[in-house]
């Protein structure tokens, strides 16, 4: 296949560092509700991850808990795993948690769910093993615990250990259906089909929400980027869910995604693509659009689809479709953008990708200003002053990202750098008289007036 790069710089602008889609605009409602609900609709954009961010920095204001205690930590943790990029940090709220109550086994449980997403396989199954070891015999989480550390243990390739675990779970019973469901999955790993289709033939029968498991699984590895992991658990949610339309739509339209964005990393690393792969992403997105045709993601995934497989003509009816459902859903614009250049539509393309960039940056650099105060009030100032950058590499006339680089700065001592910072956006960008940055700056010139001896000895 001849494949224009730019058919899939949509997905590549700002690589490695930046996810290329991240936006968080406020949706239009469609002509008919789209049954996606908001984290799946805005999969792989910063909506979802933005709102946790803003509510974590709305628990660090709160004064409701008394932060001396585990729960504090823990409610923590969980909305930084959510917002994705602080799995880390979620981690390290999780050992404070543990410092605090040592023998409560759910925060164990927590800390080795987030592990478990993060691929650290060998720390998540210490962490439900003691977590298993000191449940009591009738909490509801003890028989999930085990469910989880049989798919720590097949990831990790501890087949042996997988296979008694879950033999002891069948004899035991509770959780049947995710019993026989990851006996399956065990069962595939090591080449047996047809044993595992056995397996997954009675989960459906024994519980029919089965679905919904594998589709929070596939979930948790798409925003990790975990392509694979999230086409073989969305693959399982399609296998359970013939019994719940919404959950095989989220099924069809996670596996779709991976599919597509695992060949964008394939391209990034200048490899060759697999047409077949790209074919099955849009066939996908028309299982999904069949469940519910009213939602714009879709439209715009199945154009991108086509768009990479180099059908225009297939392409740009899915993706007006979608800028239809939902004008303000702006990824779009440029997938059409591009579409349109390629077709002498110049004038269409440039009013596309004007529209898509003006909002693309503001979303972008919004998202990044966001994490550096998250970052700066967890106390990581070198992540705090990343995420500044990354603002205004994106946005140099973001006043909030250039407020909190100040913060980071004096935080430092570095009070001469933080007068330069300012300076230098008032001289770019310029201000109101009664700003905050013009505050600070009268402050900072103040202080270094009379004590500019004092100041520079710290630098």
């Amino acid at each position: 296949m001849h494949l224009n790069w730019h058919k899939l710089a949509h997905h590549i602008l700002i690589a490695a560092i930046l996810n290329p889609t991240l936006s968080f605009t406020t949706t239009t409602q469609a002509q008919q509700p789209c049954t996606l609900e908001p984290r799946f609709y805005y999969l792989g954009t910063a909506v979802e991850k933005v709102k946790n961010v803003e509510a974590a920095l709305a628990y660090n204001h709160s004064v409701e808990l008394d932060r001396n205690t585990a729960q504090f930590y823990v409610d923590r943790a969980q909305l930084l795993f959510a917002a994705v990029e602080f799995d880390e940090l979620a981690i390290a709220d999780y050992d404070t948690a543990l410092q605090l109550e040592p023998q409560n086994p759910t925060i164990y449980f927590q800390r080795a769910n987030t592990l478990f997403f993060s691929s650290r396989y060998p720390e998540a199954i210490t962490d439900y093993l003691t977590a298993i070891s000191i449940f009591p015999p009738t909490d509801a989480n003890l028989s999930l615990a085990n469910i989880m550390l049989a798919q720590a243990y097949i990831a990790n390739q501890q087949y042996t250990e997988a296979d008694a675990l879950l033999n002891q779970l069948a004899i035991k019973g509770g959780q049947s259906a995710l019993t026989n469901a990851v006996l399956g999955i065990l069962q595939s790993t090591l080449g047996y089909a047809e044993i595992a289709e056995a397996y997954w033939s009675l989960v459906e029968d024994l519980d029919p929400a089965a679905a919904q498991f594998f589709i929070e699984q596939a979930f948790n590895f798409h925003e990790r980027r975990d392509f694979e992991a999230s086409i073989a658990h969305a693959t399982l949610a399609l296998r359970f869910s013939n019994r719940n339309p919404n959950a095989r739509l989220v099924a069809y339209f996670l596996r779709a995604s991976s599919q597509l964005k695992r060949q964008q990393d394939v391209f990034t690393h200048s490899d060759p693509l697999d047409d077949q792969q790209i074919e099955l992403s849009a066939a996908d997105a028309t299982q999904a659009i069949a469940i519910d045709a009213n939602c714009a993601p879709i439209y715009d995934l199945r154009g991108m689809a086509y768009t990479s497989l180099d059908n225009n003509d297939l392409a740009l009816p899915d993706l007006n479709t979608a800028t239809i459902l939902d004008p303000d859903f702006y990824p779009t614009y440029q997938s059409r953008g591009l579409v349109n250049r390629d077709l002498g539509q110049n004038p269409l393309a440039d009013a596309d990708l004007d529209f898509w960039g003006n909002a693309f940056s503001v979303d972008l650099a919004t998202y990044w200003a966001l994490c550096g105060n998250l970052f700066f009030e967890l106390g990581d100032d070198r992540g705090a002053m990343a995420s500044y950058m990354v603002a205004l590499l994106i946005m140099p006339n973001n006043l909030e990202a250039v407020l909190g680089a100040g913060d980071v700065l004096r935080a430092i001592g570095r009070f001469e750098d933080e007068h330069q910072l300012y300076t230098d956006y008032l001289d770019q960008f310029g201000a109101p008289a009664d700003s905050e940055i013009h505050r600070r700056l009268d402050e900072l010139e103040q202080l270094l007036g009379e004590n500019a001896a004092l100041y520079r000895a710290t630098l």
